[in-house]
């Protein structure tokens, strides 16, 4: 689910959007969406997780989240192509949460 997601990511990216720029920019939203995605589940599993680590990774997931929504609203594209940025983006990210849980890491 997370390559599917990060695969339709790409394709638009490289479709859409002509300036490399424009593609770093969403390329470094979806790494900073990610990123506190794996650390909550490392944290998780070697049960150290605290409440101000909680508060970050949900402070830089908001950040990514309205980052995202502030680029695309800026964006001269269709709003179906914004949608399916939304979408692979979110499929990105529930993705990488069932990867770290079904990786066996997390014990329930």
């Amino acid at each position: 689910m997370m390559l599917a997601g990060v695969v339709l990511y790409g394709i638009g990216l490289w479709n859409i959007f002509p300036t490399l720029s424009d593609r770093g920019y969403y390329v470094a939203l979806l790494v900073l969406g990610l990123f506190p995605v794996a650390v909550y589940w490392h944290l998780v599993q070697h049960q150290c997780l605290s409440a101000v680590m909680n508060s970050w990774c949900r402070l830089t997931l908001l950040t990514a989240m309205g980052l995202l929504a502030v680029g695309l609203w800026n964006e001269p594209i269709p709003w179906q192509l914004k949608l399916m940025y939304v979408i692979s983006w979110a499929m990105s990210l529930t993705g990488m949460a069932f990867y770290c849980r079904a990786s066996g890491s997390v014990k329930s």
